[in-house]
């Protein structure tokens, strides 16, 4: 469902991340560091979600929601990374928070479309 409305072409390099959640398990979490609380933070999704033709990132990172994360992200009591996201009262939304926040690993939701920002609901 994340290929929907988008153009063929533009689909190429995302299966490498993107063929099922279950799959791919170190895309978000580190390979030798099972950590839900670093898998949780914005800058996991920066790996794969930045440059030429992922600008989701460098959208993120310069809207409302990336600034206020940036600038309250080491703060315990804005950002609690222990809490499961379900629970979370984040001070500003991370790209987990809105993507994955019912506890599922599915990011390419049913019913999503591509807008200039990724993936958003239909």
């Amino acid at each position: 469902s994340w290929s929907i409305e988008r153009p063929p072409g533009d689909t190429a390099g995302c299966t490498f991340c993107h063929t099922s959640p279950e799959e791919r398990c170190s895309t978000c979490h580190q390979r030798h560091q099972f950590d839900p609380k670093v898998a949780r933070k914005s800058e996991q999704c920066k790996t794969c979600h930045w440059g030429k033709d992922h600008r989701d990132w460098e959208a993120y990172d310069i809207g409302l929601h990336g600034t206020v994360y940036q600038i309250n992200k080491w703060d315990p009591k804005q950002f609690d990374w222990t809490k499961k996201l379900a629970d979370a009262d984040y001070v500003g939304p991370t790209c987990q928070y809105c993507h994955t926040r019912g506890g599922h690993h599915n990011v390419q939701r049913f019913g999503t479309v591509y807008t200039s920002m990724g993936m958003s609901m239909a």
